[in-house]
């Protein structure tokens, strides 16, 4: 599985497999 890490305007980490599901989003750690 290709995970990419992709950060929104909130610096939230953006999680998206290549399974064309909904995006998991979790909280970035500082």
């Amino acid at each position: 599985m290709i995970i990419e890490c992709k950060y929104d305007e909130k610096y939230n980490c953006i999680v998206a497999s290549n399974n064309k599901h909904r995006l998991d989003i979790f909280e970035k750690f500082d």
